[in-house]
Formats: structure tokens, C-alpha cells, sequence
């Protein structure tokens, strides 16, 4: 990959590895976000149904689509593969942001090995073809909302699905529209 690809820090687009939640799951977050709603924890607008997702590995902020890293992307995920994975969230809570700017995620209440594994492969094998420079820590979580204020951590029903394919998805920033650009899977 050509050093022109690289992220550029004021890119509107951002691409990344993720585990999108099925059917049955996104009506379980819902039941979860219309709560949410209903006792007023949400100042802001929630992240919109179609953007729910589960980051594996973000690859970075870019000015477009290069072509080049979509490709590379694609020989990652396809020298990973995917097996199905068993998800299952059922912890509420809010991680630190930049001040007045704290997501509301789910996330899985145990150790999800699988799901750390691979975030692993991913990472190693996108720093070997030069897709990323480095992975950082890795939270699974799926963010509902950026709220200004914590929310203390609450349990709720389980939301599990299997996940099946792993997805690249284009982020077009600011504008909460995604669009899947590849699909690997079982």
C-alpha cells in the first residue's frame, strides 16, 4: 500500500472490521434504546438502528475510499476467515470520552475470548500486509448513543446472536450513514 493511503486525521471517512447484530438482536436493542428513551437517559439522538455494530478493528479516517486499502482489507479477512461466533451482551454502560461526550454502550459482561482472538488475527494480519500501523486495546461493545453525563453500569436482558460474517464497513463521519463495502463469513 502507497504511503497516499494512509489516514489523514481531517478524512470524513472511516473504515473498520466489524460483527453486525441480526434481526432478532437489533429488536432486542431496541427494547433496550425505547427504555433508555422512555426514562430520559438520552440527551442526544441515539445511534440510528442501521449503524449498530460490534468494531473488531478500526483502520482509519481517510479522504474517500482508496481502492487500495478496500483490496487489502479483503486479503485480511480472507486470510482470517470467520467462523460463527456466539455474542451475547448484557451489560449497559458508559466508557470515558472527551468531556460531555461519553458513548453508551452494550457490552458483553465476560470475557469474550472469541471475539478477542479474532481482533487478534485481524490486527496481525493487517499490520503484516500493511493495513494497520497499530490495533490499540480492544473493548467489544456496541455504542447506543454519546451522552454528556455517565450512566452508572446496569444489567440487562441478554442480547445474543451468531454472528456470522465479519464486515467491512465505510463510516461516512459525521453524517451517521454506513455502508458495508465486504462481507466474509461461514
Amino acid at each position: 500500500m502507497g504511503a497516499s493511503s494512509w489516514p489523514r486525521p481531517r478524512g470524513g471517512d472511516n473504515l473498520f472490521f466489524a460483527l453486525l447484530p441480526d434481526e432478532p438482536a437489533q429488536a432486542k436493542i431496541q427494547a433496550v434504546v425505547d427504555d433508555l428513551a422512555a426514562r430520559g437517559v438520552f440527551q442526544r439522538r441515539p445511534v440510528p438502528r442501521h449503524c449498530w455494530h460490534i468494531t473488531l478493528l478500526y483502520i482509519g479516517r481517510f479522504d474517500g475510499v482508496p481502492a487500495d486499502v478496500v483490496e487489502a482489507a479483503g486479503a485480511v479477512a480472507a486470510r482470517v476467515g470467520m467462523k460463527r461466533l456466539h455474542i451475547c451482551l448484557d451489560r449497559l454502560l458508559s466508557f470515558d470520552g472527551r468531556p460531555g461526550h461519553h458513548p453508551l454502550v452494550l457490552c458483553p459482561s465476560r470475557d469474550s475470548a472469541p471475539l478477542r482472538h479474532l481482533h487478534v488475527a485481524l490486527a496481525d494480519h493487517g499490520r503484516r500486509l500493511g493495513l494497520v500501523r497499530h490495533s490499540g486495546s480492544f473493548a467489544p461493545h456496541l455504542t447506543l448513543g454519546r451522552e454528556p453525563m455517565h450512566l452508572l453500569p446496569e444489567d440487562v436482558a441478554p442480547i445474543c446472536w451468531r454472528a456470522r460474517d465479519v464486515v467491512l464497513v465505510h463510516s461516512l463521519v459525521g453524517q451517521r450513514h454506513h455502508v458495508v463495502l465486504g462481507r466474509w463469513g461461514t
